[in-house]
């Protein structure tokens, strides 16, 4: 029995740092976005390189990858506590 209450209480404490990365993730993306937005528009008026245009794509790009999988990694771990519960 307590084997099962450790296996439950370290999932959640799992599923919990997913949901923080998550939030982090999606916060990290719409910033990158918005800092995407603004050097497009420098790269329009002549202050800002094509260069700098593509490495923002990248980042926008590299952040939305995240997303997906963390949010696997939290279903998984939600399947995991409702197996460990009996559900």
């Amino acid at each position: 029995m307590s084997t099962l209450v450790a296996s439950v209480a370290i999932d959640y404490f799992l599923l919990r740092q997913l949901d923080l990365e998550l939030e982090i993730s999606k916060r990290t993306l719409n910033s990158r976005r918005d800092s995407l937005q603004l050097t497009q528009t420098l790269e329009q008026h002549g202050i800002s390189s094509l260069l700098d245009v593509r490495q923002s794509e990248q980042l926008v790009y590299t952040a939305s990858t995240e997303i997906p999988d963390l949010e696997r990694q939290i279903a998984q771990e939600e399947n995991a506590i409702s197996i460990l519960l009996g559900k």
